[in-house]
């Protein structure tokens, strides 16, 4: 009975420090920041109970073991509290290590070292407590602790014991200082959870045999035609091409908008594009119309726009020629939150997924379109189907479409009668349920949140006044527009996991496990997700596979063909062809040949230079370098301005280059200019290095 009292009592020690340390790291840095800087780590509820579970699971076999060699603790005892003591510590260690090698939960140095140090804090206080009420002296219990202390202290299991207690913390710190170290660590946690996980066993293959492209945004196919594959590539081409690949038939261009997208920047360039429904019906009057969403940049000026093109044109420039524009938005020059997703639901209408950055912050909804998913009727049928658009938005034209007369705001004066749903912040891609209809969208948070929401007709997800389940500073109306509803799955938006594509609900596949499953990606991580349909909150997703590319190479698209097959993109390099098409399977990936021979390295030009910068650098510093990017307000640190002298001249380019290559933690600044060594390779970072010299318009050259 005394064993099981103690084993109970410890037990509870360790879930009182988890607890506590939890509360602890919410309110107050554990880990000084003085001391070592380490970044802000947040993790979730799910995450929270398995950490416990860890903690709970590896205390009780290390506490029986103990109780078998040396009995119950006795809490009154110096020395055994000592052992008692020391033995929570390792434990506690080894608990640690198990989450950050073993998991692929969000490891976070404040709550570990918070439960090391609430772990000792309880043990020493029972000690004490018991000792006292036992009528020890409080003078001569100080002096045996201390003695007890010291001799297992210097003692060989003491000593190992200490550096396995400082284990987690060194290997946090190297984890955000050594790319290297990083991508190792990754790797073995991604090995292990796999080892684990049954549901790690799909992987991805190259759909396209040896054939790269230049960043591919989205694989498709055409209505009625299930042995052909179109692929859109971010500079406005569209490539048609066999499936199954053969590389006997090269790729046809079929069309190219590069002179109409213009410069290819931030999140701008060619977006998404569907075919009508009556695509190759040779009876019909829409058989070659595509429609296509665009951004159109040049001379510093920015237009979203959602077209009609003729695939069935004589020639390739008469395709060109036959652009029947339906949407044309003036949006802000930053080129962040377009949207992107052009579908036709199974009612036949259009959908358009707007972004919130195409507008002017100062215009309501009323008068501009933008946040929202907006539904039209491409065919303008009229009468009791649809009816003309009565005005223009400020931001912009509206034309060669109507309006469906069931939309939900059709007659509401204080908002757009285009609108389908609204309160998103970045619907980039969007699809609909083959079996229920239902229209899913994963939507882009700003600096914490990403969602998965399943769009109903006249909700409003309540962006910006709300995020994730967390309401913003954004002033609340007395009464939004629209019926109020929140995300059926959330995550916290980290370095590595923080830009979510959505996908598809997963249908008349070979893959049956995944049927009716959600199946969505992270651009940044390339990670591949699927989660329940049928619960109205999702608290958990399961990881299945992973792409090759990260950060802004990563997955750009997921996709399901009319044959059932599921396909991925990723953009790959933007000085290059290393973008990919990807099949989903649950066999071993195939071999294939490397993305860019060793024989022909890629040379990163000036406009390659700028391309990175604006693509992976100007959500902080701002496109011109004057630390005024989207995100600047919201991180809470000071951020670097390239624009002036005194930053020119205090920096040298072997110290950006560790900064740029190792992040900021690297050189005594911020955990949150990550690290992007194993990203962007040595030339590009170089060029990168002379794009923010050039920023600066001095001739001051700082010596390396």
């Amino acid at each position: 009975m005394r064993k099981v009292i103690s084993l109970i009592a410890e037990l509870l020690i360790v879930t009182a420090a988890v607890f506590i340390a939890d509360y602890w790291q919410q309110h107050a840095n554990v880990i000084p920041r003085s001391l070592i800087h380490l970044p802000q780590v947040d993790y979730t509820v799910p995450e929270f109970w398995q950490i416990l579970k860890i903690f709970l699971g590896i205390h009780l076999v290390a506490i029986v073991l103990m109780q078998l060699k040396a009995g119950a603790w006795m809490m009154s005892n110096t020395k055994r509290s000592i052992n008692e003591l020391f033995l929570l510590i390792a434990t506690y260690s080894i608990s640690a290590l198990t989450v950050f090698l073993a998991t692929t939960i969000n490891f976070d140095p404040d709550l570990m070292a918070g439960i090391g140090i609430c772990t000792v804090a309880i043990v020493l206080l029972i000690h004490i407590i018991s000792a006292l009420v036992k009528g020890t002296s409080f003078g001569s219990l100080m002096a045996a602790l201390a003695t007890a202390l010291f001799k297992r202290l210097f003692s060989v299991v003491g000593l190992l014991v200490l550096l396995l207690a400082l284990s987690p913390a060194v290997m946090a710190y190297f984890f955000t200082k050594d790319r290297d170290f990083a991508n190792i660590v990754t790797q073995m946690r991604i090995n292990i959870s796999g080892f684990f996980s049954a549901d790690l066993n799909y992987s991805l293959v190259f759909a396209t045999g040896d054939y790269r492209f230049h960043q591919p945004m989205l694989a498709r196919m055409a209505p009625n035609d299930n042995s052909t594959l179109y692929v859109l590539e971010r500079s406005g081409r569209i490539l048609k091409l066999p499936y199954p690949y053969s590389a006997s038939t090269p790729p046809e261009v079929v069309m190219n908008l590069q002179d109409k997208v213009g410069y290819v920047e931030v999140e701008n360039g060619a977006l998404g594009f569907t075919f009508h429904p009556e695509f190759g019906k040779t009876d019909s009057s829409n058989s070659g119309f595509l429609y296509i969403y665009y951004t159109d940049v040049r001379d510093d000026k920015q237009v979203n726009r959602i077209s009609r093109f003729n695939l069935g044109a004589e020639s390739t420039a008469d395709i060109i020629q036959s652009e029947t524009p339906l949407l044309t938005l003036n949006r802000e020059s930053n080129g962040f939150h377009n949207g992107g997703s052009v579908e036709f639901g199974p009612d036949g209408f259009l959908y358009i997924a707007l972004g919130e950055g195409i507008h002017l912050k100062e215009r309501s909804q009323a008068k501009t379109l933008r946040q929202g998913i907006i539904r039209v009727d491409v065919d303008m049928q009229g009468g009791e189907t649809s009816h003309p658009i009565r005005k223009n938005p400020i931001n912009g034209k509206s034309e060669n479409y109507y309006i469906p007369n069931d939309n939900p705001f059709v007659g509401h004066n204080d908002i757009r009668e285009e609108y389908w749903a609204i309160g998103l912040r970045n619907p980039f891609r969007i699809s609909f349920d083959q079996e229920t209809s239902e229209l899913w969208v994963g939507d882009v948070g700003s600096t914490k949140w990403e969602e998965v929401n399943r769009i109903e007709k006249g909700h409003n997800y309540q962006f910006p006044y709300a995020e994730g389940f967390e309401v913003n500073t954004a002033k609340r109306p007395a009464s939004l527009i629209g019926q109020e509803a929140v995300p059926i799955y959330t995550y916290l938006h980290t370095a590595y996991d923080r830009a979510v594509i959505g996908g598809i609900v997963y249908r008349n596949g070979d893959l049956s496990d995944l049927t009716g499953k959600y199946i969505f990606a992270d651009n940044y991580s390339s990670k591949l997700f699927v989660m329940s349909t049928d619960q109205p909150r999702v608290k958990s997703v399961q990881e299945i596979a992973r792409a090759s590319q990260y950060a802004q190479r990563g997955v750009s698209s997921v996709s399901q063909l009319t044959n059932g097959d599921v396909l991925i993109t990723t953009l790959g390099r933007a000085s290059a062809a290393t973008g990919e098409v990807l099949k989903l399977t649950d066999k071993e990936p195939v071999k294939n040949t490397p993305q860019v021979s060793a024989e022909e390295p890629v040379l990163v030009s000036a406009t390659d230079a700028k391309e990175i910068f604006v693509t992976n650098c100007s959500r902080c510093h701002g496109e011109s370098g004057q630390a005024n990017g989207p995100d600047s307000q919201l991180l809470g640190v000071n951020i670097a301005d390239f624009s002036t002298a005194e930053f020119q001249t205090r920096r040298s380019d072997d110290e950006l280059l560790k900064i740029i290559s190792n992040g900021g933690g690297a050189a005594g600044l911020s955990p949150l200019m990550p690290p992007w060594k194993g990203i962007l390779d040595e030339q590009e970072i170089n060029a990168l290095i002379g794009h923010i010299r050039g920023l600066a318009g001095t001739e001051t050259q700082p010596q390396n």
